[in-house]
């Protein structure tokens, strides 16, 4: 028989198998057992050490910043939670409010909940990617929500925390009181303190606001964490700097700037924020509500990440005003309930990667910053994710702990471990030697190592030095046998009829100018190639009667001979007064008409009482093929006697070039039913359409668009929608014929920016149809309308089913349409401008969407946004559709509607609401506009070009105006929204320009060539907006004169032609 061959050993297996011993057995298990009873003493023994330790810590060693006395420990226990008795009048401190929707979507993670712990990335590069000028990038990573790992708690334990300093907000006004604390929506909030020292070291499970109302009833509240320091006596901020308008003249007199105590603990962006509702629905005065909190709250309070909690009513559109009491009564006073303990014992590691930015783009005339990037850490070592950052700088041989700390907004929540993060500090000495500090924490306020980097400053941005202008003796000269005065001022100044004085002169505006010469009789322009320059002429009647002046000019010359292929334009100034403003009627020269025929004084059909001025405005084209050098012309004046004088015109063509298509928007908004002030019918397009065409016509010959809303009031009526069919899902378009023929025209303008579409929240389906909820849902808001009153959280299902894929199916239907029609340079999409309103058609919109200031507008307009998103937004070309939304106020914003939001309207006036927006646009790929009622009429037409061009400098990529068509009573009596005058008054089925639209388009051109300034010199948009700043400031009058932002454009113009 064969040998059975044996199975070759292991190489670790070097001896037989032995049989079993019984004895030994029992050894090996006694030995087990022994190990680990030793490894469980000496495991309690090293926590309790640290339980020690821990409690011992000096305030300082947790960098908690509420600190006053007043919390205390109730009970401790082991893993039982002991409640004690209540005091009379309050609930019990076990009972709990029913979580909402909004907490339950991101409960404590339970252990079976685990993902796997990110480890740090090792391949990593030190450094992050470098752009073309060497440097990386100083867009802001996107935010990583917090939360926390699983931990098991040593020792469950219970805490009630009472506020040591509870505060009455107002942004309305400066009442303040501690027995009754106000609510009520954006107008009375409640900021709180607490002392948090027993909670050192704590991980927050479980948090319970309680409060006693003593006024009205609450339905919705927010906790906000609070990232700047503030008085606990008035509730001010303690944050230097003002909240001044981004450009004076877009304010009204007596107008005033958003509160801008929201960009501390809601519209940063940054503060943690937590809505809910009571726990008693029918709550009133006298009763306790509980509201249970995200523990993220309190975990800031503990971590040292926010200077107590602030407290805001999220219905106060519904609703009267409610309170809470407040702290000078111990049994009424709110408090919070905290469940927790010691959890969390490894510290944080160290961040990696650490280095130093000495960023160009940081640069400025007064101050200079720096980049820091590097690698996240972990909250246990080198997992987890950390809860905040402590980051500090000093330019001496301090210590960490005497190092200056950056402030709580202006550090960025910890990315998770093993991904890259950064932050800027801004307001650095230039070329001085810094050391950076970068420490982390965990939630618990337990800190990593400290990470440490050095930077020597960058210098100070150096500004170019422009030329000095040319100044010339600005007085008139006398023409037509000397019965007639003239002289030439800038288009964007204001001359009275009556008095022929310049609307708030300067010394040196009235005598001395850059383009007018008196002694020479000479006008000298400088234009870039494919920029239409403007200017007036000045006559003035020194007989009492007037000769009636034919006014003509000559083709422009060079020494070539070549010629200019344009022809000056001429209008005639019409005058019309105002309203009366304090008893007195203001005479506006605003309107212009084609001149044709002799000037004349006065006008029979624009008759003013003892007018003894008459402007002429005048333009030129200079072609974008147009050699570059010196041209010359003359105009000619010719009396009715056959008398000619003249004036010579130099005109220097300077090598920059105009784009032909606008990168800066301006969006004049007419009402989709403009034909009827001509007595057309609007709605049949072939009446319709020539009028409609003549005012896109007009506003795209002033590099601006003339866009139509579609609907209003709840209506969209066709053509301004294309007939549909079906309901639902199998809704569609049944024909696009008469839609296109009305709407191509301004589609495939070179003008047009954006196109607002006619799907809004009544079309394809009507708000009566969709709307589901419940009436008892809808409150009253004050006088006004009903409004949605329920609960946030389920606001997307107040509309039904049917109605959503209706509006989505429409969305890719437009696209479709879009892309076969060859529509591919043109930004469309869905704009909501409604508000609620007694005169909506149907069922009164339940949310403020055109101007939202509340949480359920901003959730509304989100639901929207993400049905029209997705797969609905695919159908269209790449970055051709956007889901616009207007912001009145920056910081009611925060980071709702986060990437959906793709086009914000900002009408917020205030330069730290423009910081919010341009952080956000950065963060989600954003665009900014600027929008505006109306452009003002003021005495000086200058505020056109000083609003347009201080919004573009503070971030802004566009202009909406949503008034901007006249009627006719505007010829004679002046009003704000007549930029683009009704011709019908003047027989004429087409629209007039007025000097407000030659402004625009002059703001449009310099922005333009601003631009081209920014791009030659390296500059961000905040730099350049350091350039203009400094040359306009020095000047006398600043931004508010005309002469000044000419002298600004010829500077501009040399410095292009100088780097050319």
């Amino acid at each position: 028989m064969p040998q059975r061959r044996r199975k070759p050993a292991s190489p670790l297996r070097q001896h037989q198998a032995r049989s079993f011993n019984f004895a030994s057995g029992i050894i090996y298990v006694g030995a087990a057992i022994a190990s680990i009873a030793l490894g469980a003493i000496f495991y309690k023994g090293y926590t309790s050490a640290k339980q020690i330790a821990r409690a011992n810590e000096s305030p300082s060693q947790n960098l908690s910043m509420d600190l006053p006395p007043g919390a205390r420990v109730v009970t401790k226990s082991g893993q039982q939670r002991i409640v004690t008795k209540p005091k009379p009048g309050r609930p019990p401190a076990g009972s709990q409010a029913n979580p909402t929707e909004e907490l339950e979507a991101n409960p404590p993670l339970r252990e079976s909940d685990q993902a796997p712990e990110p480890e740090e990335d090792s391949t990593l590069e030190e450094h992050p990617p470098l752009e073309p000028n060497g440097f990386p990038s100083l867009k802001t990573p996107l935010p990583t929500p917090w939360s926390a790992g699983y931990e098991e708690l040593t020792e469950t334990q219970t805490a009630r925390l009472t506020p040591t300093a509870a505060v009455a907000g107002s942004t309305l006004s400066s009442k303040e009181t501690a027995a009754d604390l106000p609510l009520k929506g954006n107008e009375n909030f409640i900021l709180t303190q607490y002392d948090i020292s027993n909670l050192r070291g704590w991980t927050i499970k479980r948090a319970t606001w309680h409060g006693r109302i003593t006024r009205g009833s609450v339905r919705d509240l927010s906790f906000s964490t609070i990232l700047a320091d503030w008085d606990p006596i008035t509730g001010r901020f303690l944050v230097s700097g003002t909240n001044r308008p981004a450009a004076k003249a877009a304010l009204p007199d007596d107008a005033a700037l958003p509160w801008d105590g929201w960009y501390f603990f809601r519209g940063n962006g940054s503060s943690l924020i937590f809505c809910s509702k009571p726990a008693e629905t029918n709550n009133a005065p006298g009763e306790w509500i509980s509201v249970e909190l995200d523990p993220k709250i309190v975990q800031a309070l503990v971590a040292g990440a926010s200077y107590g909690i602030a407290i805001c009513d999220e219905k106060g559109q519904s609703q009267q005003l409610a309170a809470i009491a407040g702290t000078n009564d111990a049994d009424s006073c709110s408090f919070i309930e905290v469940e927790g303990g010691l959890a969390d014992i490894i510290p944080p590691g160290e961040v990696s990667h650490l280095k130093a930015w000495a960023h160009p783009d940081l640069s400025h005339p007064d101050r200079v910053g720096a980049l820091l990037t590097w690698t996240a850490t972990g909250d246990n070592a080198k997992k987890g994710h950390a809860f905040r950052y402590d980051i500090r700088h000093t330019t001496n041989s301090a210590v960490f702990s005497m190092a200056e700390t950056l402030p709580l907004h202006a550090i960025p929540f910890p990315q998770p471990s093993g991904q890259r993060d950064q932050v800027v500090i801004d307001h650095l000495k230039p070329d001085t030697d810094y050391t950076f500090y970068i420490r982390v924490m965990d939630e618990s306020g337990q800190p990593g190592p400290i990470g440490k980097t050095s930077l020597r400053t960058a210098g100070l941005l150096q500004l170019p030095t422009a030329k000095q202008p040319n100044l010339y003796d600005a007085a008139a000269i006398e023409v037509a046998s000397r019965a007639v005065s003239l002289w030439v001022v800038d288009e964007a100044t204001a001359v009275n009829p009556i008095s022929g004085q310049i609307a708030q002169p300067l010394q040196e505006e009235a005598e001395l100018s850059p383009i007018w010469n008196r002694s020479s009789r000479t006008l000298t322009l400088r234009a870039a190639k494919n920029e239409t320059l403007g200017f007036q002429l000045i006559l003035g009647r020194k007989e009492a009667a007037f000769p009636a002046l034919q006014i003509d000019a000559e083709a422009f010359r060079n020494a070539q001979g070549e010629l200019i292929e344009a022809d000056f334009a001429f209008y005639r100034m019409w005058y019309s007064v105002s309203a009366p403003v304090r008893g007195t009627r203001n005479v506006y020269g605003d309107g212009l008409t084609p001149l044709k025929g002799p000037v004349k004084m006065p006008w029979a059909d624009n008759p003013i009482p003892n007018q003894a001025y008459q402007s002429v405005y005048a333009e030129i084209h200079v072609p974008a093929d147009v050699s570059e050098g010196l041209y010359r012309t003359q105009i000619i004046l010719t009396a009715p006697n056959g008398t000619k004088d003249a004036i010579n015109v130099l005109l220097t063509v300077l090598p920059a070039a105009i784009p032909a298509k606008p990168s800066f928007a301006c969006e004049l908004l007419i009402p989709p039913g403009i034909a009827s002030q001509y007595r057309k019918n609007a709605l049949n397009a072939a009446a319709a359409f020539p009028v409609e065409q003549g005012y896109r016509e007009l506003a795209a010959a002033h590099r601006c668009a003339a866009s139509s809303i579609p609907y209003s009031g709840g209506q969209c009526p066709t053509p301004f929608s294309p007939p549909v069919v079906g309901k639902g899902q199998d809704i569609r378009v049944t024909s696009w014929v008469e839609w296109d023929e009305r709407f191509a025209g301004a589609i495939t303008n070179s003008v047009t920016a954006f196109h607002t579409l006619p799907i809004f929240e009544s079309w394809p389906t009507t708000f009566r149809e969709g709307y589901v909820c419940f009436n008892s849902d809808l409150r009253p808001a004050g006088n006004g309308p009903l409004v949605f009153g329920g609960e946030a959280e389920t606001l997307e299902a107040c509309m039904s089913t049917p109605y959503w894929r209706a509006f989505r199916s429409l969305v890719q239907q437009f696209g479709e349409h879009f892309k076969t029609s060859g529509w591919n340079g043109l930004r469309a999409g869905i704009w909501l401008v409604n508000e609620p309103s007694t005169g909506f058609v149907g069922r009164t919109l339940a949310w403020s969407l055109g101007h939202p200031l509340y949480r359920d507008d901003f959730l509304a307009l989100d639901a929207f946004a993400r049905v029209a998103g997705g797969e609905a937004s695919a159908s269209w070309s790449p970055d051709l559709f956007a889901f616009r939304v207007s912001i009145p106020d920056a910081g009611l914003l925060g980071h709702q509607g986060g990437p959906r939001f793709q086009l914000l309207s900002a009408s917020d006036p205030s330069i730290r609401g423009w910081e919010a927006l341009r952080q956000r646009a950065a963060l989600y790929n954003a665009q900014l506009w600027f929008e505006s009622e109306t452009l003002p009429l003021v005495h000086q037409p200058i505020a056109a070009e000083s609003i347009g061009i201080g919004y573009f400098l503070e971030g802004a990529d566009g202009w909406t105006i949503r008034e901007a068509a006249g009627i006719a009573e505007n010829w004679t009596r002046a009003r704000d929204p007549s930029l683009l005058y009704c011709g019908f008054p003047l027989g004429q089925e087409q629209p007039y320009p007025s000097l407000r639209l030659k402004m625009l388009r002059r703001t449009q051109q310099d922005i333009e060539l601003l631009k081209l300034l920014q791009v030659q010199m390296g500059w961000t948009r905040l730099q350049l907006k350091d350039f203009v700043t400094s040359f306009l400031s020095p000047l006398k009058g600043g931004a508010d004169h005309a002469q000044n932002w000419s002298l600004l454009r010829q500077a501009v113009l040399d410095l292009l032609a100088k780097n050319e």
